[in-house]
């Protein structure tokens, strides 16, 4: 598998499915899965099957590319939205052949209800996710990119904090040192630009002492002897 998906369940699976109440959305998935056997088999499988389970749900097609993942007689179905590099489970229901309560068939009532898929609630959920995960790496990213940037004066260090955010960081030699950051308003893996704000607790992150007002925008092609890239936003500031 050449990415790396993460891995949700849909609001109205953790409710109606696996009856978990209580905002169960802005839980992990690692806090989920020790609350569900099911989920927890989905959390495992999630990473090796890539944007497959075990087997397609054909009634689904073509509208909704979905597999089943089992865990004893249960039927789990899921989907890759390729877009934010998640799998959702999106469904679970028990497997009974024949039965109109079959997992399939139940399945296939929630598409026609149109309720199968992630909905706004979800999406919504799916970022406040990604904004604790970016947070937390903050706490430990920001710091040591910066720290080898100042190791290794006028040499472009290059990351990408969260796994999402691609940052380049420069602090020069001489007195005064200027750092130097070059923030992508892109969201990787996918397409999506970067949310409103997040770029401004990226340099609070890298210039705690500096008000943002008082960062020197760049508005050239160059950055530090390299090209700025078209979707790249610098900005520096004196630190020592």
């Amino acid at each position: 598998m050449s990415r790396n998906y993460g891995g949700r369940v849909t609001v109205r699976a953790l409710k109606k499915d696996f009856s978990l109440e209580n905002s169960p959305e802005d839980l992990s998935l690692d806090e989920l899965a020790g609350k569900d056997e099911r989920i927890a088999t989905f959390a495992e499988r999630r990473a090796e099957m890539g944007a497959e389970g075990q087997e397609p749900i054909n009634s689904l097609l073509p509208e909704v590319i979905a597999f089943s993942l089992h865990h004893g007689r249960w039927r789990m179905a899921t989907w890759l939205h390729e877009a934010a590099a998640t799998i959702w489970l999106i469904a679970c229901g028990w497997h009974e052949k024949g039965s109109k309560n079959d997992a399939y068939a139940y399945f296939e009532r929630l598409k026609k209800q149109q309720v199968l898929m992630p909905t706004k609630d979800d999406l919504a959920a799916l970022v406040r996710a990604q904004d604790r995960a970016l947070a937390e790496s903050f706490m430990t990213e920001v710091p040591e990119v910066r720290e080898r940037a100042l190791a290794s004066r006028d040499q472009i260090q290059t990351t990408r904090l969260g796994g999402r955010i691609a940052v380049r960081v420069v602090a020069t030699s001489g007195n005064p040192t200027s750092l130097y950051v070059a923030i992508s308003q892109r969201l990787f893996p996918g397409d999506f630009p970067l949310p409103k704000d997040w770029d401004v607790i990226v340099l609070g992150a890298f210039f705690p002492d500096t008000p943002k007002e008082n960062l020197l925008s760049l508005l050239d092609d160059d950055f530090k002897g390299t090209p700025l890239n078209p979707e790249e936003l610098a900005f520096s500031d004196m630190i020592e």
